[in-house]
């Protein structure tokens, strides 16, 4: 089953506090710790900035798109940013589940289904 994650994020104080050096350094082993991920586990599907004109907009400046073969997968990576200093510069809220068709997400919203322990089993219908 493969899985979306969707972080948005904002700069937080430390991070423009940090010299261009520092945060040139943290962008470099951030990469590298990455790559850790084999390629057929994780496919980055773009980093953006959100545009001020979107309409509803989140109040997050940028985003970044991820595509994970599993769950394991995606768990590693919520572990890494955790135990890097990653929040401490940004503050980020995050997306993630399954990836699922639209019909089959017609049916839960229209069943007024929620996200619950049946969505990373990849169970289809009702949520609740």
């Amino acid at each position: 089953m493969t899985f979306m994650y969707v972080e948005l994020f904002n700069y937080r104080d430390a991070w423009r506090n940090e010299g261009p050096e520092k945060r040139t350094a943290f962008l470099e082993w951030v990469s590298a710790q990455s790559s850790s991920l084999p390629d057929e586990k994780f496919e980055v599907v773009g980093f953006g900035m959100n545009d001020p004109e979107t309409d509803k907009r989140a109040p997050y400046d940028f985003f970044c798109v991820f595509k994970f073969a599993d769950q394991e997968s995606l768990d590693m990576t919520f572990a890494a940013i955790a135990a890097s200093d990653w929040y401490r510069y940004f503050d980020q809220v995050n997306l993630s589940g399954p990836i699922r068709q639209p019909a089959e997400m017609h049916l839960i919203w229209q069943t007024l289904g929620e996200p619950n322990q049946n969505q990373a089993s990849g169970q289809s219908g009702k949520c609740s």
